[in-house]
């Protein structure tokens, strides 16, 4: 009986450790810091965002650009055309109109998640740059990959 009682138990304790990790492995695939600085699960630099919207990879090279417009920020591929848009609510949109990630408000940390069109989690972005972590995550993770 002691055996079964501890078998139970191990099972219990490997599944609530699973959950909080799985639960909290988002915060590490992609994240935007509050100066705009981009890194990946490993911490390495995947590029920044300067003042202007100019984002650059890693290598310092233009990846693309965001431009206010309105209450909406447009992405610009480093060619200067547009290939989506960020909405007020948190979307970035392709120029269909599709939806391709959405942003959602700050938590008390300061921090919004990043979610692409299943809901899953692919990112945190800190408030300052809540309209343009959609974008972030379009130019530098998604062309990665």
């Amino acid at each position: 009986m002691k055996i079964l009682k501890l078998i139970n138990l191990s099972v219990i304790a490997l599944m609530l450790s699973l959950t909080i990790c799985n639960a909290q492995s988002y915060k590490a695939q992609f994240k935007v810091n509050s100066s705009g600085k981009v890194e990946d699960a490993n911490g390495a630099s995947l590029g920044w965002i300067e003042p202007d919207g100019t984002i650059k990879n890693s290598k310092g090279e233009v990846v693309g650009k965001t431009a206010k417009k309105d209450k909406q920020t447009e992405l610009r591929d480093n060619m200067g055309n547009k290939i989506a848009e960020a909405t007020e609510r948190g979307e970035l949109k392709d120029n269909t109109g599709e939806v391709l990630l959405t942003v959602t408000d700050p938590d008390k940390n300061g921090e919004c998640q990043i979610k692409d069109k299943s809901g899953k989690v692919v990112g945190v972005v800190h408030e300052n740059y809540k309209q343009q972590g959609a974008c972030l995550y379009h130019c530098l993770a998604q062309k990665k990959k």
